[in-house]
């Protein structure tokens, strides 16, 4: 289930629910289904103190022209899980890594605040 969040209360797209904020879009899936936020920064912000797991490239490339950027993270409080390497080569103009994380400690903000209560 795809849930795209927008401030804009006109956004239509078939086959795509929409909501307002994280917390309805978290509101209308499923228990059992894991969300995967996908963008952009200020839904990563948003959501960041409630994830338990991180998935994230890293690209080795310089952007001096990017204006939007992944929250800050302490990575003390997580644990690298893997972690996958492409080469620069004819299929990838730069190379970059796939890295999986879980949190250190369990608790999140889930229950105390949580976009679900």
């Amino acid at each position: 289930k795809n849930i795209v969040l927008t401030s804009d209360t006109h956004f239509s797209y078939s086959g795509v629910d929409t909501a307002l904020s994280l917390e309805s879009a978290s509101n209308s899936t499923e228990i059992s289904e894991t969300p995967c936020i996908i963008g952009g920064a200020k839904v990563y912000k948003k959501a960041l103190p409630y994830v338990t797991e991180l998935c994230l490239t890293f690209v080795d490339a310089t952007c001096s022209d990017a204006d939007s950027f992944f929250p800050v993270i302490d990575f003390s409080k997580w644990t690298e899980t893997s972690r996958q390497h492409f080469p620069k080569d004819d299929r990838n103009e730069e190379a970059f890594d796939v890295v999986r994380f879980t949190r250190k400690e369990q608790h999140t903000q889930r229950g105390t605040n949580s976009p679900r209560e």
